[in-house]
């Protein structure tokens, strides 16, 4: 569901929400429950079904919602409910190790990420309603701000984190596959963890439902993001970066596609944290 203030412009409604979120995510991190639980709105949608108390996770989980069409995640869910159930027990080993293993190291990694996007709202903003309804941008795309030097290293950052999670698909994919969880067509889950991030989505590439959520990692991009091979033309406004072992690649963008390329990232990281939190509940309920 897209808050169609964001698609109106209405900068201040998801600015001001987040200055929430960020208050209440940092008290989490930071584990001070009782004040957690008194900055957290009393809305029945932010309680955990379960337990009746307000709970951090699904105010987060509403909040990132606003940020991607609902088809996005549901493709996703819809694939691990097909999972679970042709073999129940083995997706109940994969939903423990998700929220043993995954769940919290998620939520305290993304939180920089959030940070470094809000802290430059006005720039990423600019490619908002281009990003969210996934519309194509030309080399005529007008924008107005050019601050380049604080959005240089996000999509190299964002790329990072989206990839140090993307496990949680890779297991979906065993379990639907009738493996265990841990377990690939042709190496063990400690080999997996090794693989260069750009190779950590080749095992589900041919399942469209999983894969498509990654379809915007460029390694090209995010190498020269991360080690600062990129540089702007502030007269152009072209953005060029140099990528490969020997930094043998050179490519351009016009500053507005380098914000796309930004914003499309930060999109697949908010699909990722709430499909990461909804296996977490997931647990908790077939546990309870």
């Amino acid at each position: 569901a897209v808050d169609m203030t964001l698609m109106a412009g209405k900068k201040y409604n998801i600015t001001s929400q987040w200055e929430k979120i960020k208050k209440c995510w940092s008290l989490y991190k930071n584990n001070k429950q009782e004040l957690l639980e008194r900055y957290i709105p009393n809305n029945d949608s932010y309680k955990n079904p379960i337990t009746k108390k307000k709970d951090f996770k699904f105010l987060l989980f509403s909040f990132i919602s606003n940020f991607y069409q609902e088809d996005e995640i549901a493709k996703i869910m819809e694939y691990s409910k097909e999972a679970n159930d042709t073999f129940p027990n083995e997706y109940l080993k994969f939903l423990k190790y998700i929220s043993e293993n995954i769940f919290e190291k998620c939520l305290n990694s993304f939180y920089g990420i959030f940070i470094k996007f809000f802290d430059n709202y006005s720039e990423f903003g600019q490619l908002e309603i281009a990003a969210m309804n996934n519309l194509n941008i030309d080399n005529n795309y007008n924008v107005t701000s050019f601050d380049f030097y604080k959005t240089d290293m996000f999509y190299g950052s964002a790329y990072e984190q989206f990839t140090n999670f993307i496990d949680i698909l890779a297991l979906i994919f065993n379990v639907h596959e009738g493996r265990k969880f841990n377990t690939f067509l042709s190496m063990d889950y400690e080999k997996y963890k090794s693989l260069d991030k750009a190779n950590k989505t080749n095992p589900f590439k041919e399942v469209p439902e999983l894969y498509s959520v990654c379809e915007i990692l460029y390694s090209g991009l995010r190498n020269a993001s991360h080690h600062g091979d990129i540089r702007f033309d502030s007269v152009a406004h072209i953005v060029e970066y140099t990528y490969g072992k020997e930094k043998q690649h050179t490519e351009t963008m016009t500053y507005a596609s380098y914000l796309r390329n930004c914003y499309d990232m930060f999109i697949s990281c908010c699909i990722l944290i709430n499909v990461i939190i909804l296996h977490k509940f997931s647990y908790e309920v077939l546990s309870n």
